[in-house]
Order: C-alpha cells, then structure tokens, then sequence
C-alpha cells in the first residue's frame, strides 16, 4: 500500500457551484496509482463539496439561496446541506464516478476565493 497526500488551491468565482472534477482527476493521474480510494476535504465552513450530475448551476444556486433566511431562522443553509469531505473510490488510475457524475465546490461566499483542497489517496 503507498499514500500520496497533497493540498491543492482552487480559485471560485463568487457563489455557486464550482466543477473541481478536472483537477482532482489529475493530481489522482499523477499519483500512478491504478486502485485506491481518495478523500477529498475542504478547508472552509463556507464552501462544501459534492457529487452530482453537472447542475445548471443558476437554477441550482438560486433554489439554494431560496432556503436561505436569518441566523435565527435555522433554516438550513447550503453548506449545511453539503460535505467538508468526500470519499470516492479509485478503479484503474481514475476516479469511479457515475458517467454523468463530477465532484463540485458550493462556494457560499460573495466574492472571488481561493479554497484549500486536502486530497489524501491511499492504494497502490
């Protein structure tokens, strides 16, 4: 068994859903490992991860604003709806998701960020 661990940045744009699936297949590429399982963890409260079909991500982003209210409401917040981290099995030296299935980056904050990725691999 070997491990790879590594931290990768991801730049989001402002609010919405961010496609990190090219990124994350790269760096597992890299690691030369055919079988394993990954984990990925987000360095942040207010951005989560997921796996999901590609969203429309303006339909997608704007229900979840939906559900938003006051602090004192408790209405469930996006990221309160979404993971700090995913495990995803790795078959052949790639990611085995779904064929319509990617992994996104819910970015809650206003601005442009720069998110923190952990990606921690273990296989051989």
């Amino acid at each position: 068994m070997r491990q790879a661990q590594d931290i990768i940045n991801f730049r989001t744009r402002g609010q919405g859903h961010h496609d990190i699936t090219p990124e994350v297949k790269a760096w597992v590429t890299r690691q030369g490992m055919t079988s394993g399982l990954l984990t990925v963890f987000i360095q942040h409260v207010l951005a989560s991860l997921s796996i999901r079909q590609n969203p429309d991500r303006d339909d997608l982003h704007s229900f979840f604003r939906r559900l938003e209210g006051d602090d004192e409401d408790m209405v469930p917040r996006p990221t309160h709806l979404y993971a700090t981290q995913l495990s995803i099995p790795v078959r052949e030296g790639t990611l085995a998701l779904g064929t319509r299935q990617g992994l996104f980056l819910l970015e809650q904050g206003d601005a442009a960020h720069t998110r923190q990725l952990v990606l921690h691999l273990i296989g051989e």
